[in-house]
């Protein structure tokens, strides 16, 4: 896992690896108090145990914080991940998120549904290994102004695009 920001060190005060649950724990904490620092940087944050990433970020319109370091080694599914809204007072709106996650080792993930449906995601991904992705559908649905070649991707283990 290679970091493309200089980063971070031992810096987490808390020292937590974070698994399924304690990293949903640590984003709600997050996005209702992004200054509590609780766990130090949210692009330092050591995610080598998380394997579920799903919905993450979905419907956190404003968030648009730096997630390069992550390691995303384990991570399995990432289905409607940066997911804008579309229901309630917010469906108008999109996720801003549009982070350069281009480091991002996603050769183990299997579910990139919805992944960046409604968002303003706008980075060059076509590195990523995603050979063992089986469903990508509308992972761009309404991800404007998505604008970059994938054509590097081997889609052929996908069953629902």
């Amino acid at each position: 896992h290679s970091c493309p920001a200089p980063c971070c060190g031992d810096i987490d005060p808390t020292n937590t690896t974070f698994d399924d649950e304690t990293i949903r724990n640590a984003i709600n904490i997050y996005l209702n108090d992004p200054a509590s620092n609780v766990h130090g940087p949210i692009n330092c944050w050591d995610t080598s145990q998380v394997t579920n990433m799903s919905n993450l970020f979905a419907f956190a319109v404003s968030f648009d914080e730096p997630l390069g370091c992550w390691d995303t080694t384990s991570v399995t599914s990432m289905d409607g991940m940066f997911q804008g809204p579309r229901l309630g007072a917010e469906r108008d709106k999109r996720s801003y998120f549009n982070q350069d996650i281009s480091s991002w080792d996603v050769s183990q993930v299997t579910d990139m549904s919805f992944m960046f449906k409604d968002s303003y995601f706008n980075q060059s991904i076509d590195v990523w290994n995603v050979s063992s992705v089986r469903r990508m559908k509308e992972m761009f649905a309404r991800s404007n102004p998505f604008s970059h070649s994938l054509s590097s991707w081997d889609v052929s283990a996908v069953t629902d695009m």
